[in-house]
């Protein structure tokens, strides 16, 4: 008797991306690596934090500290193991979920690739 438990394996946590050249990390004014999130549909129409309408194909983040309007650059290990970013607009507060440093609109994480998933490693840059 053969019992398939396809659905049951538990994912490996994700894979982190390769460091930054030590030359993009010192044009940062503020770096910090971790997990992101994103979220979409379920908040359009409420307000962010910064009091603006949440509009899920914005490209824009919440983060926990850094100023409202800050730009920030989120970089992401694509499949061919390559750190590419995309420049998102900080315009909420969180994430409020342990482990996380930033959650990303729709709209940023379909640019960085990661619709696949809802967390995976990113490297966040101020500049």
């Amino acid at each position: 008797m053969v019992i398939a438990l396809w659905g049951c394996a538990t994912q490996p946590p994700p894979k982190l991306p390769p460091p930054l050249p030590k030359e993009e990390v010192g044009k940062c004014e503020f770096y910090q690596e971790g997990l992101a999130s994103w979220y979409g549909n379920e908040l359009l129409g409420n307000r962010t934090a910064n009091g603006e309408m949440f509009v899920p194909d914005g490209i824009t983040a919440a983060h926990r500290k850094l100023p409202f309007n800050t730009l920030v650059r989120v970089y992401l290990e694509n499949g061919k193991g390559n750190p590419y970013g995309v420049l998102a607009r900080i315009n909420d507060r969180g994430p409020f979920v342990h482990g996380r440093i930033i959650d990303l609109s729709w709209g940023t994480a379909k640019k960085l690739g990661m619709m696949d998933t809802q967390r995976v490693r990113v490297y966040v840059c101020e500049q």
